[in-house]
């Protein structure tokens, strides 16, 4: 399901690009369907990180057009980082609004890497395009086998090799849980809507 270059790329850089993994028709209706959910959820709705809309309901299983992102191919990517029979452990909604958005580089498993495969490894699917201005996910190539980085002082500093997620509505990035990333700050008119899967490696 993956080409040769694909696999190379995500052991060495730690991340690979995939899509479409949907069109537009089923972005319009997972909109649709989210649009719904931030209804109901609306008077207890979390806010995190500055104004950067999440919805409490997991995801998956919670409609067909939802599982449809959970591709072959997807699948493979993330197999490749965490092994046969990786868990699925969420679907997590994320729209960071106009001027929010920025964290502070970090890994989603705080121990070195002893061994392979690696534990965790997620998915972002960009549900609008994801451009530099609009808070792309930022990743640091082949900072998956490093323990720790150079510390940023600030959120919104330039990291020196990062590179910025840009791609198409429907398309998606699957990166090594160790690997250092974060959001960027969205400096569009409009929120970036995303949906993020985060997998586990099977115990």
């Amino acid at each position: 399901m993956l080409s040769e270059a694909q696999r190379d790329h995500l052991t060495s850089s730690g991340f690979v690009l995939l899509g479409p993994i949907l069109d537009g028709a089923r972005i319009a209706q997972a909109q649709s369907l989210i649009s719904e959910l931030l209804a109901m959820e609306r008077e207890e709705l979390p806010v995190h990180g500055g104004s950067t809309l999440h919805l409490q309901r997991n995801l998956l299983g919670a409609a067909p057009v939802f599982d449809a992102i959970l591709t072959p191919q997807l699948l493979a990517a993330v197999e490749h980082v965490v092994g046969p029979k990786a868990v699925a452990a969420r679907m997590h909604y994320r729209a960071p609004l106009p001027g929010y958005g920025a964290q502070m580089l970090h890994n989603d498993f705080g121990a070195p890497v002893t061994s392979e495969p690696f534990q965790v490894a997620t998915a972002i699917l960009a549900l609008v395009d994801f451009t530099k201005n609009n808070g792309p996910t930022r990743l640091i190539p082949g900072s998956h086998r490093l323990p720790k980085i150079q510390t940023l002082v600030t959120p919104d500093a330039e990291y020196s090799g990062q590179t910025l997620v840009e791609c198409p509505a429907g398309h998606a990035v699957v990166f090594n849980g160790h690997l250092w990333h974060s959001g960027t700050r969205n400096k569009a008119s409009a929120p970036r809507h995303s949906l993020q899967i985060t997998f586990s490696r099977a115990p």
